[in-house]
């Protein structure tokens, strides 16, 4: 728990609560910014395709299938897990 000079002091409790909740404020959006500063926030780069080794079908992020156990297989392109010999799953249409 952040505790600084502000809490200390002869404020109420519910003061001493909206001081609370402006430092948690504040942390998480120092946190948000320094996401974005230091490129942290996935882009297109960090997207890539699963294969699933026993039906040799691939998906794509949010895909009911995407992540299943067999999907172990991974693809940067479209193209690659094609010339592998994996279709395209019917649900997300890689």
């Amino acid at each position: 728990m952040v505790t600084c000079g502000l809490l200390k002091s002869n404020f109420s409790d519910m003061e001493r609560i909206h001081v609370q909740v402006y430092i948690a404020v504040v942390l998480i959006l120092s946190f948000l910014i320094a996401a974005l500063v230091f490129n942290v926030v996935p882009n297109e780069s960090d997207f890539y395709y699963q294969g699933d080794y026993v039906t040799h079908l691939f998906h794509k992020p949010g895909c009911l299938y995407y992540g299943c156990k067999s999907c172990t297989v991974i693809f940067r392109e479209r193209e690659d897990a094609i010339k592998a010999g994996y279709l395209p799953c019917k649900i997300c249409n890689p």
